[in-house]
């Protein structure tokens, strides 16, 4: 013998679930319960966004190209940018759990920002001086 189900019109009260969906979600955002870890999310997201990862993915081979490497070069360069992601992601999600996500957000902001300083100082750079290898 089964138990009775939930009948159709119960589901929809509570939003479609038994966990209350969108229907309590709005309502913990309306008491504040919500608020902060979604304002958290929003802009971890927004970080993500402005630190111009996914351009520098993204365009990865016309960068090298730029910096004078063959387009032979420039694609493996740029492949070994991606290996060297998923490296350190995989290696990040063992060590996070350890050291906090919040020290290795900070950690990761101060690396980015340096990281993306770095590269707008090197197409500043001209072409012929010591450290146009950069």
């Amino acid at each position: 013998q089964q138990p009775p189900s939930t009948p159709p019109s119960s589901q929809a009260q509570n939003g479609g679930g038994e966990d209350g969906g969108w229907r309590a979600l709005f309502l913990a955002l309306r008491s504040g319960e919500a608020r902060q870890p979604l304002l958290v999310g929003a802009g971890l997201q927004i970080l993500q966004q402005i630190s111009g990862i996914n351009v520098a993915v993204y365009y990865g081979p016309k960068i090298f190209t730029m910096a004078h490497f063959s387009d032979g070069a420039s694609i493996f360069l740029s492949a070994s940018v991606s290996g060297a992601q998923l490296a350190a992601t995989l290696l990040l999600s063992q060590v996070v759990d350890r050291v906090g996500r919040r020290i290795m957000s900070y950690i990761g902001c101060a690396l980015m920002a340096l990281s993306l300083v770095a590269l707008g100082v090197a197409f500043l750079l001209p072409s012929g001086s010591a450290m146009g290898w950069l």
